[in-house]
């Protein structure tokens, strides 16, 4: 095999990385080798020495250890990264050569921000009427305004029972 891949894989995300080594041409996996620190590819690399060609990701421990053990292969990214890095250099010229900010008005591209018009709506009253919303705060049988407090009551409590007695009393 004279063509393979390199890439970092994550055993265990944040904590555990391990090296891929595929087959250049049919992907399949050839190694995996502990760590991504460079170490063991460089040992695997010395003792598949009929390597002449590596597509790998930018990391430097991965080319320093390429460029060590194989002094004459070629080395090149693999298409993640080479679409990764054509990315990057699109967005730098689109930041160089596009204006900050863009206005699109009716379908055509404006020099200015187009001015914002705020139309108030509200509804009919009539609508509001048929909806027969009443915003009174609510009542016990006695009238007397009822005050929630948003937190969750056990009916059956000695607390609760006690004050129901209390504001009975209170209305006769």
């Amino acid at each position: 095999m004279e063509e393979i891949g390199i890439d970092d894989v994550a055993i265990r995300k944040g904590q555990t990385y391990a090296t891929a080594i595929y087959d250049f041409r049919d992907h399949h996996l050839i190694a995996l080798l502990g760590g991504r620190d460079g170490g063991p590819l460089k040992e695997w690399l010395k003792s598949h020495n009929k390597v002449r060609l590596v597509a790998r990701d930018r990391a430097s421990a991965y080319a320093s250890a390429i460029s060590e053990a194989l002094p004459g292969c070629v080395q090149v990214a693999d298409r993640f990264h080479l679409l990764q890095n054509l990315l990057g250099y699109m967005k730098d010229i689109f930041k160089e050569e596009m204006p900050p900010q863009i206005y699109i008005q009716d379908g055509n591209i404006s020099e200015k921000a187009p001015e914002k018009i705020l139309k108030e709506k509200t509804p009919e009253g009539s609508f509001l009427e048929s909806l027969h919303y009443d915003n009174a705060p609510p009542v016990d049988p006695s009238g007397n305004v009822i005050a929630y407090d948003n937190k969750k009551h056990d009916l059956n409590s000695a607390q609760y029972q006690h004050q129901e007695k209390t504001r009975e009393k209170n209305s006769n």
